[in-house]
This record gives C-alpha cells, structure tokens and sequence, in this order.
C-alpha cells in the first residue's frame, strides 16, 4: 500500500477480503449485538474486511464517528464500523457508535462500533441496501484472510 501511495497517478489505495459491495459477494453470517437477541437466522449482514483507506477510494462516505486508521492495529481495542441500514436496523432510536458486536468469526470477540458509513446499493438496484459490518483488516483474524483480497486503486487518468 504504501509503495502504491507514492505512485503520482494514484489518487487513494486501499484493500478489501471477500469481494466488492457491488458484486453481491462478502461473507455472510451469524452476529452477536451486545445486550440484544439474537437476530433471526434469515437476516443477512453482510461482512467486509478491509484496509484504513478503503472508505476513501470507494467514495463511502462517513455519517458519525470515524472510519478505520494506522491507530487500529492488532494491539488496539477491536473496532468495526456499520452501515446505515445496519445502524438503523438495530440501534433505531440511540446511536450505533461505541455499542459492541461479535461479528461472528470465532472466539465470542467484542468490537466496538467505531462509525457508521453510508450504504452501498447491492447488485439488481433493489430498493433496501443490504446491512452491512466492516472489519479492519489490521484487527481481522490472520489465516481468515489468507486468500480474496482485492487491491482496489483511485486514479487520476486510465488505470
């Protein structure tokens, strides 16, 4: 990331595991919101792992709190950010922004709600966006990441 940061056509670069929003593709699975039953099993929430600069290329933009940074590492306390329609399913009335959620990868692991970003429109223009968690990947289990990065690159002209 940083030997592509440098490069003067790249604008801004960033990395995601398990697929773009709009494909359709990312992990799917069981949640655990603190202090809440469980969601029922149908509900789908869809759960990205990405780098500090991914909001930025994706043009998502932040609507409370703070998007990922160098500062969340490994040594940090765990953070995760969700999508509107994430907040506004599960925290209607009070703000998403320091609740805590097992994002469901094993080991019953609290993270805390750093932000909330804007939605991304799933594939077929439906009209609901689909919910959505967002790991950074500096925080993300290790052997889970192994394989399905994507590099994802903002440029000024013809990438």
């Amino acid at each position: 990331m940083s030997r592509l940061d440098v490069l003067p056509e790249v604008q801004r670069a960033g990395t995601v595991a398990f697929g773009l929003p709009f494909t359709g593709a990312g992990l799917r699975g069981d949640i655990i919101i603190e202090g809440q039953p469980p969601p029922p099993p149908e509900l789908i929430v869809k759960k990205l792992v990405v780098s500090a600069g991914y909001f930025s290329v994706m043009n998502i933009p932040l609507l409370k709190g703070r998007v990922f940074s160098s500062h969340d590492t490994e040594r940090s306390s765990p953070t995760i950010i969700v999508s509107a329609s994430f907040a506004r399913q599960f925290f209607l009335n009070e703000s998403a922004v320091g609740k805590r959620i097992d994002p469901g990868f094993g080991g019953s692991k609290l993270y805390t709600v750093a932000g909330i970003v804007g939605d991304v429109k799933s594939p077929g223009g439906g009209r609901r966006a689909p919910l959505a968690i967002y790991l950074p990947y500096s925080q993300a289990p290790r052997p889970f990441l192994q394989t399905f990065i994507t590099l994802i690159v903002r440029t000024d002209g013809d990438p």
